[in-house]
């Protein structure tokens, strides 16, 4: 595990991009503009000699004709060209090199070993880090640095994601861009011949940029050094992992897809459990992950105050917490009085206010069904409108369960009439027919005849 030069990949002050490219659609000339509309500062530097000239910058022939030594170098040329770019980016001084080529796992005939052996031995002498082979790339938003071929950027933000799988690179940019999400370091990890997730999470782990952690796992080569990284990355901040190939053949899947075969998954959900992450088993998650993380704030503590629109959802809520581990805060009697002046719509015991005129009627019925969540045998609903009375149907439905009455009358504050106070009043033997009963009425005559502006209260009138 080491983070040797990483930071010349994160945080270049300038990028060559070999291969660079007018074609349409090719990797050359999608990576170039990206980096030019990317918002990149420093210097961009195309190599190819083919071209004088891309997208208003001056092309190299090759490295050697570079000149200065790019911190970063983006290498999108045909496999057998690779080891030899990496020797010669490693003698003009580049630490750190993406390579989005894909297919060196073709044995070299002359020397016996696979194009990917032999990049690595190009780059060893020089401690020149590779991230790849076969990735989409990198996106630093913060740097403007678009150093891939994604079809799409991403808005600057404090979640770091870092995925094995391209495809699900591009799904997450999309996705997270349409909802204003933003990322500190987009990283697509491809076969991760050098740099893997242990370097990836040591780093992540003290970048200040980085609030939380994002992994879409499918192997991990070196378990030891995964393991002390992702120890140390848990226990600073968030960090939620994505594992594919969780049956059998969706390992044969993985294996295919990277390369390296997927342990059994027991073990991998046993570790991400020891090393204190949290596993998520679906994109859904992951996606809800991203947006929980993106919007909150790092808690203090283990005490958790829950707002809720029910009753039911509310209880659901306090069991998951408890048997999670956590605790349920108390709210002092100044904050309640400040949530009652300010929300005009606060639960406390068995009372429930809502403002009429910032929520919808649907809002009205669920604070009323959540008031009636605790009645017994008797509610009442008070309502205040600008009309002196309402129609009101002795029936609701073909089904009369409680006996309900109406009752309006005028409403004073300071010596002078603001409205009209409704009352519903609903009776029964059975507690679930109240509530019922009352939310027909409720639909039948306030959705119907309207409500202009007020508060409304729900409460236990047997209490």
């Amino acid at each position: 595990m080491t983070v040797r030069n990483l930071k010349s990949l994160f945080e270049p002050q300038s990028v060559a991009i070999i291969g660079a490219s007018q074609r349409p659609h090719s990797v050359g000339a999608i990576t170039l503009s990206n980096m030019i509309t990317g918002g990149f500062t420093g210097p961009i530097l195309p190599v190819n000699p083919k071209y004088t000239t891309l997208g208003g910058l001056d092309v190299f022939a090759s490295v050697a004709a570079l000149p200065l030594a790019p911190d970063l170098a983006v290498i999108c040329t045909p496999p057998a060209t690779v080891p030899q770019l990496i020797r010669e980016l490693g003698e003009r001084g580049t630490r750190a090199v993406i390579v989005l080529s894909a297919g060196l796992d073709v044995v070299d005939e002359a020397s016996g070993q696979t194009l990917k052996q032999l990049m690595l031995n190009a780059a060893k002498p020089y401690l020149l880090r590779i991230l790849g082979p076969n990735c989409i790339g990198l996106l630093v938003p913060a740097l403007g640095l678009n150093a891939s071929f994604a079809h799409t950027g991403a808005l600057p933000g404090n979640i770091a994601f870092v995925s094995q799988s391209g495809a699900l690179v591009t799904g997450v940019l999309d996705w997270a861009k349409s909802r204003g999400i933003g990322f500190s370091r987009f990283v697509s990890l491809g076969e991760s011949t050098d740099i893997d997730f242990g370097d990836l999470l040591d780093y992540l782990a003290s970048d200040f940029r980085t609030h939380a952690i994002l992994l879409y796992i499918e192997d991990i080569r070196f378990a030891r050094k995964f393991m002390s990284a992702a120890r140390a990355a848990a226990r600073s901040k968030p960090v939620i992992v994505l594992k594919a190939g969780r049956v059998p053949e969706g390992a044969k899947a993985a294996a295919s897809h990277t390369g390296a075969l997927a342990g059994a998954d027991d073990v991998y959900d046993a570790a991400i459990r020891r090393a204190g992450m949290l596993r998520v088993y679906s994109t859904d998650d992951l996606f809800n992950a991203v947006e929980t993380l993106a919007h909150a704030r790092s808690m203090s503590g283990d005490r958790l105050a829950i707002m809720t629109n029910g009753g039911g959802p509310g209880v659901m809520a306090t069991d998951a917490l408890i048997e999670a581990g956590g605790k349920l805060a108390a709210l002092s009697a100044q904050t309640i009085a400040q949530l009652n002046q300010k929300l005009h719509c606060f639960q406390h015991r068995n009372c429930s206010r809502i403002s009429a005129s910032r929520y919808s009627h649907h809002s009205y019925r669920n604070v009323m069904l959540a008031g009636w969540r605790y009645s017994r045998t008797s509610t009442s609903f008070v309502f205040r409108s600008g009309r002196a009375e309402l129609s009101y149907p002795r029936r609701c439905g073909a089904r009369l369960y409680a006996d309900c009455s109406v009752s309006s009358q005028p409403s004073v504050a300071d010596g002078s009439a603001t409205g009209t106070d409704h009352r519903i009043h609903a009776r029964s033997r059975h507690r679930d027919r109240v509530g019922a009963q009352c939310a027909g009425v409720w639909q039948k005559f306030i959705v119907g005849g309207g409500i202009e502006s007020g508060v409304g209260s729900v409460w236990d009138s047997d209490r």
